[in-house]
């Protein structure tokens, strides 16, 4: 339940999935991975389709998770803001090439 109330969905805990906004299905999926505790965590264009303040306070539980955890992270993004806010390092790829460090 740790997880689910780091994530903002407690009070959904009961739900079905169909009844949960896309929004909210994406932190769940997020949720799930989290509650595996991995030692890398993979996350493709976490912050596509929501608005930006959710994707601020996920990407920070996702911070909060990485700071408390030995879990390494990979994000695919075209939001560098928003990678930058929970990353310890960055690199920028252009047309296959890293441009940026």
């Amino acid at each position: 339940m740790a997880v689910l109330e780091e994530m903002g969905l407690a009070g959904l805990a009961s739900r079905y999935p169909l009844a949960l906004s896309e929004g909210q299905k994406r932190r769940l999926a997020l949720a799930t991975c989290l509650v595996s505790c991995p030692q890398l965590l993979l996350l493709d264009e976490p912050a596509a389709g929501q608005d930006e303040d959710r994707v601020s306070d996920d990407m920070e539980a996702v911070r909060r998770y990485l700071d408390t955890h030995e879990c390494a992270c990979v994000m695919a993004t075209h939001d560098l803001r928003g990678a930058e806010r929970i990353a310890n390092g960055t690199l920028v790829m252009r047309q296959g090439r890293v441009s940026r460090r």
